[in-house]
């Protein structure tokens, strides 16, 4: 949900339960919250970014932007806008992922690899982009 505008960002606004893949598979919108609620419970709980004082550990270092998302559509005022976007929750840059011990590392990387490999996968979207684009299909 676009905040600014309180629509659904100029897609389609009916409710999926259910969307249908290219590849015929069924994927509902459970699965795809199960999917986020995954990586969102590990991003919350290791904070990879060590965000301090509203900055990040990479830019702290003087490695880029202040937060990867510097420069995206969705990002406003208060952050993400963006409902869900799973494959921006899931991704890391070097600094943060050096930043995760070797356990927190190997779970890191298992999570990404089942986003990567799902339908899900969708660069800067949100939940109801990645929704209606496997729809469309």
């Amino acid at each position: 949900m676009c905040l600014y505008t309180n629509t659904l960002c100029g897609f389609a606004t009916r409710k999926m339960s259910n969307v249908i893949s290219q590849r015929g598979t069924v994927f509902s919108e459970a699965s795809y919250d199960a999917l986020w609620s995954k990586v969102d419970a590990f991003m919350l709980r290791v904070k990879p970014c060590a965000i301090e004082n509203n900055t990040c550990l990479n830019h702290r270092l003087g490695d880029g932007d202040n937060f990867c998302c510097a420069g995206c559509e969705h990002l406003g005022i208060k952050g993400c806008e963006a409902d869900k976007p799973l494959t921006c929750r899931a991704w890391l840059c070097q600094v943060a992922t050096n930043n995760l011990s070797e356990s927190e590392r190997e779970e890191y990387f298992k999570l990404y690899d089942e986003v990567f490999a799902s339908e899900f996968f969708s660069h800067r979207s949100s939940k109801d982009q990645v929704m209606y684009n496997m729809n469309k299909g």
